[in-house]
Parts: structure tokens; sequence; C-alpha cells
């Protein structure tokens, strides 16, 4: 195993390595057994994506120094990496080495309630575009996008690509998806101006897809 030591400090020394490492090393990430919000009765967070942090993770923020960041913002993910979303805290009041996030964030990650996802800090720009495949026309007649972002979204600080989520109007709930967030796929939403275009609703593509299916499909058979 020499060659790997012998190959470390390439970068110019202990120095430079030392900076980056107190920039980076420090960074705040925890594992924690993760359940759906309405297990603490906060089934109003499933319209968001703030989570609900166990007390330690607030010292330990604070230890690294990153505590002051606004807003904090972070990546949650599987253990594999494999999928992963993004999100805020709105209080440090869970149980110890637990985590209460919205269903739909479970959903997202394929995960169970009480399984064990990372949490780590993420600095995200704010997000200056991003298109919404709303699951049904019915969205398109209560929001346009400038009232989608201010009052629809407002529970979210964060939106990522694929994200699959809610928002509600006059009591009634509306799914969508997030299909593209410019620039890199995630991007905070907190005071971003972000320029919000619609794709064209699931249910009406699908009807498209069943309409256009049939003729095709007859003429393009051999007689």
């Amino acid at each position: 195993g020499h060659m790997v030591s012998a190959a470390l400090p390439a970068g110019g020394g202990g120095g430079g390595a030392g900076f980056f490492s107190s920039l980076l090393g420090q960074r705040f990430s925890c594992e924690l057994q993760c359940f759906p919000v309405s297990f603490v009765g906060r089934e109003d967070l499933e319209l968001g994506n703030r989570l609900i942090l166990p007390p330690a993770a607030l010292q330990k923020l604070q230890g690294s120094g990153s505590g002051s960041a606004s807003p904090l913002l972070f990546e949650i993910s599987d253990l594999d990496g494999r999928r992963h979303t993004h999100g805020g805290v709105l209080e440090f009041t869970a149980a110890e080495e637990r985590c209460y996030m919205p269903f739909w964030m479970l959903r997202q990650l394929g995960a169970q309630e009480g399984d064990i996802l990372r949490i780590g800090l993420k600095q995200l720009p704010k997000a200056t575009f991003a298109r919404i495949r709303p699951d049904s026309v019915s969205l398109l007649r209560v929001y346009n996008p400038r009232a989608l972002l201010e009052s629809g979204l407002k529970g979210y600080v964060a939106l990522t690509d694929g994200d699959s989520i809610a928002v509600e109007y006059d009591g009634r709930r509306y799914g969508l998806e997030v299909v593209e967030v410019r620039p890199g796929g995630a991007g905070c939403i907190i005071d971003a101006d972000v320029e919000i275009e619609f794709a064209t609703p699931k249910e009406a593509e699908a009807a498209a897809a069943r309409a256009g299916s049939r003729p095709s499909s007859e003429a393009g058979s051999p007689r």
C-alpha cells in the first residue's frame, strides 16, 4: 500500500489539503432513522420538504460552523447514494437518532418508514428555471406559474429533478412532477425568481398516446 500513500500529497503538501478539509471535512452529515411527519401529527408538512431533526443535529451543525448558513439546505439520500432529493429543516425537536420527513420524500427515495437515510448539509444555487408536469389538467385551472411559485410551493425550500410532490388549492391536493430544474438539477426556491414552465399534464399525455396509437396501428398493419 506504499504507492497509495506516496501519491496522496501531490497537491502541494498538507497546507492546501488542510485548508480544504477544514472547508469540506467538517461538512455536516448524519444517518438517521426516518419516519413520516404523520407520526408526530404534522401532516401539514406533506405540502413541503422541511424536516424535523433531532437536537443533536443542531449541536453538530453549530460545532461544524455551518449552523449559521441561511437557509439550511440538506441533501437526503439512500445509503447507496442512488436516489436523492433536497429539503430544509423546520425544527430540531425529533427524538434522538430520528428524523421526521414528509412521506412523499420517503417514497421518492424508495424508503419505508423506519429506514436509515443519509442527511447532509448541501449548498444549492438559487433555481432560475423549473419545468413542472402536473398530474392532471385541473392544476392548470387553479394555478398559473407565478401563483404556483408564490403560493402553491410555499412549503418547499428547494426543487430537485424527479421530485413527485403535491400542492394544495382551496383544500384540494394536486400532484405534480418536477421534470427539470436549472441550474444543475436542483435549486433553492426561497427568495428566488424562478421561471416556471408547465409540461403537458400526465393524464393529457396518456390520453393523447391512446388516441394516437389506435389509427396508426391499424394503418400500419400489413393486410
